[in-house]
């Protein structure tokens, strides 16, 4: 099996391995810290995930760098060297941006946090942002790893650091630590993994690793192909991230564990369609590169979205369909709000999900600032809905922002495709949805007439759920795959 094959398997096992730990340590997180203490440490999260992108978009531009230098060990040598450099001058900017932004919590969160959860959000942001820093200074090592397709070591390391942290993680709340412990923990981890990339690229890849000074012509043409990228990233985790901060500042910690449980799903399903991407991207990039027709590039993003789609079908079907019932039976009644925050946000959120190879095709074709523009509006829809929703809906109200936006981010994107590009948007929603979208919205409605007659337990929500994707699997092999499709499948399973 070939290291593509290998690391799309693993990075599956990373997903179920994620989502399994995710449904088993959830409700002891929840019951350990309390509600309130859980939504503080939801905050904590959802602030370094905006200090995570200040890489500054340059993370795509060095990965192409090095696909299209790979095999020039001492050129490929060389410029890691002046990117580390680079890299590690970004992440004591980031160490002073986190002192700063913890200047002005108090001013943020004094309507919806206590002084004592201020106080607690403070250290915790500090703590784990140092490490979030130290892992932005380690990202020139992960895109070689990437571009030298080593999929295996990366997923493998995924897979042993997230299990391993809950495991401390679990430790800690046992012997009764709180917070502020396993913000530490998680501060140690991203530290260790740093120092494992590091290891791998000096000892398995065998190359030099020093710093030198950066070229300032090279630096810009990375800054430059990377600048709309960090826009979109940014503007991403405001449009991601910025809910779960308005709902702290203006109705409390509570209400962000309800919102946090509805939207913690999004990460793990977002990943089934990124392992894929991630894997194929190297040669999408080339194909690209080589100056193929907009209708190549059509056909090879159909291609791509129906086989994430096949994924994601299944699970949003599952979820539509016994969503409900599994968050009473998984928490309490108390998170029964989470079920509609989960849908308003998943359904739209979905289908960027199943088309997320455009964003490799604007950015190859230079054209990735309209995504930024994009995103830009995105954000703004989404912070004005909510504004105007969350006093009088509350959570539900901060996902209708999130889910209109998420559907006009993507009307715009698909127009901008077709118009700069090429590539048909009505050709591309026809070859991926045209006949797999109506047969699954008639299978979620047959199971959700079914389901509603049963109060669910554990047992017969596991029955039901086995049945409905044995169900699923057969009607799309036998309904939906088209002969490569098949083929494909067939020597999978053969390998």
């Amino acid at each position: 099996m070939s290291q593509k094959a290998k690391g799309a398997v693993l990075g599956y096992v990373a997903i179920v391995v994620g989502i399994v730990t995710a449904l088993v340590f959830t409700p002891i997180l929840v019951k350990e810290l309390g509600t309130d203490s859980y939504g503080i440490l939801t905050l904590a999260t959802a602030f370094v995930a905006f200090i995570n992108l200040l890489d500054l978009g340059m993370n795509d531009s060095l990965l192409r760098f090095f696909v299209k230098n790979r095999g020039n060990k001492e050129e490929t040598a060389k410029f890691l060297a002046r990117m580390l450099l680079s890299y590690l001058t970004i992440g004591l900017f980031v160490i002073c941006i986190i002192w700063l932004l913890t200047e002005s919590f108090t001013a943020i969160f004094a309507e919806g946090l206590s002084p004592a959860n201020i106080e607690v959000l403070e250290k915790m942001f500090k703590i784990v942002g140092i490490g979030a820093a130290i892992m932005i200074a380690s990202n020139p090592l992960s895109s070689l790893i990437y571009a030298e397709e080593r999929f295996v070591f990366l997923r493998t390391l995924e897979i042993f650091t997230s299990l391993l942290s809950l495991v401390v993680i679990w430790l800690l709340l046992i012997s009764d630590y709180g917070l502020v412990e396993i913000a530490w923990s998680m501060c140690a981890f991203k530290v260790m993994t740093a120092l494992v990339r590091l290891g791998y690229v000096a000892l398995v890849l065998k190359y030099r690793v020093h710093l030198r000074l950066p070229e300032w012509p090279e630096l810009k043409r990375i800054l430059l192909y990377g600048a709309p990228i960090f826009v979109v990233a940014m503007f991403e985790q405001l449009f991601h991230r910025i809910d779960h901060v308005l709902i702290g500042s203006m109705v409390g910690a509570a209400a962000v564990s309800i919102y946090a449980i509805g939207v913690m799903f999004n990460k793990y399903i977002m990943s089934l369609t990124i392992v894929i991407t991630r894997v194929l991207t190297p040669d999408i990039i080339r194909r690209i590169d080589s100056g193929i027709s907009a209708d190549k590039i059509l056909q090879l993003m159909v291609r791509i979205s129906r086989i994430q789609a096949l994924f994601i079908y299944l699970v949003i079907g599952g979820v539509v369909v016994f969503g409900q019932q599994f968050l009473t039976l998984w928490l309490n009644d108390d998170f029964a709000q989470s079920y509609y925050v989960l849908l308003l946000v998943l359904l739209p959120f979905s289908l960027e999900l199943i088309g997320n190879s455009r964003n490799i095709v604007l950015q190859v074709k230079e054209i990735y600032w309209y995504r930024s523009m994009t995103i830009v509006i995105m954000a703004i829809v989404n912070i004005v809905i909510t504004l105007v929703l969350l006093p009088h809906y509350g959570v539900v109200g901060a996902a209708i922002g999130t889910g209109f936006a998420l559907l006009v981010g993507y009307i715009i994107l698909g127009s901008v495709l077709q118009l700069k590009v090429g590539v048909s948007f009505a050709r591309y929603l026809a070859g991926v949805y045209g006949a797999t979208l109506p047969v699954n919205m008639m299978l979620v409605g047959f199971a959700l007439w079914v389901v509603d007659k049963f109060t669910l337990t554990w047992l017969s929500f596991a029955t039901a759920v086995i049945i409905y994707t044995i169900i699923y699997v057969f009607m799309t092999y036998s309904m939906l795959l088209n002969s490569e499709e098949r083929q494909l499948i067939k020597r999978f399973i053969r390998k």
